[in-house]
């Protein structure tokens, strides 16, 4: 995996790019993983999580130790992974990781409010899934659906759908809910976004970032545009993505 710290001023540092070894990354958890791995608190809790790692295994040879952590490794307590939405811990000095974030698949499993409106049982859904044995409900207004890979996937997909705007449309018109509008992922705006929480990291002044950054935009009064509050506000956007936006943001597209 590669660890060379980047710099802000090369664009090409924050391309997403395919690891040889880790091939099944996505462009979305990439720049998922970008984000988090900056989040201080997430540091602190991979050195404390890394230091007991290595107190437990202090019997492992340290290249059988390097190999395993090469994948992350889970701590003793699994909130700590289920905090940022992650099967493992991963080193944050990574710009690759080798585990992926939690993700949830299974079977239809109703919340609450859909179990009450249909009048099914709490033992309707059989458990599997470790995640569905500790929880075995989903949250009140939410469903998971299961398909069927062995069978043909496009008519699941539409009785899925046509399944998931009927319950939607109970949820408009019983019980008054908004549904949230559809909002795009920025996917080209994220790159630029670390390079610019990069540079303020390093002291740099805003005016210096947008010369390099956004080279051919100027700063303007008089037209009511100014480049330098556009880095300030890629600047909010980055904290608020490496500060857990990057699980609503981005993730929530993959």
């Amino acid at each position: 995996m590669e660890n060379k710290k980047p710099d802000w001023r090369i664009k090409t540092d924050y391309e997403y790019a395919l690891n040889s070894f880790w091939d099944f990354y996505s462009v979305k958890e990439f720049y998922a993983w970008q984000f988090l791995r900056r989040n201080p608190e997430y540091q602190q809790d991979y050195e404390k999580e890394l230091a007991k790692y290595k107190e437990r295994n202090i019997n492992t040879p340290p290249d059988d130790m390097e190999a395993e952590l090469l994948c992350g490794f889970k701590p003793v307590d699994p909130e700590i992974a289920k905090k940022w939405g992650l099967v493992k811990l991963c080193d944050p000095k990574e710009k690759t990781m080798g585990a992926t974030f939690k993700r949830r698949y299974g079977r239809v499993v109703f919340g609450n409010l859909f179990r009450d409106l249909y009048g099914y049982s709490d033992g309707f859904e059989e458990e599997s899934e470790e995640e569905f044995t500790n929880n075995p409900m989903v949250s009140a207004d939410k469903i998971a659906i299961e398909f069927e890979i062995r069978l043909p996937l496009t008519p699941q997909i539409e009785l899925a759908k046509r399944c998931l705007f009927d319950y939607q449309n109970e949820i408009i018109d019983r019980f008054k809910r908004r549904i949230v509008k559809n909002i795009k992922p920025r996917v080209s705006n994220w790159r630029d976004y670390l390079r610019v929480y990069d540079a303020y990291a390093e002291g740099i002044k805003r005016k210096e970032i947008a010369s390099i950054i956004f080279p051919v935009e100027e700063n303007n009064e008089g037209t009511g545009y100014c480049v330098s509050r556009k880095v300030a506000y890629y600047k909010e956007q980055a904290d608020k993505l490496i500060n857990g936006g990057y699980r609503d943001e981005i993730l929530i597209w993959s």
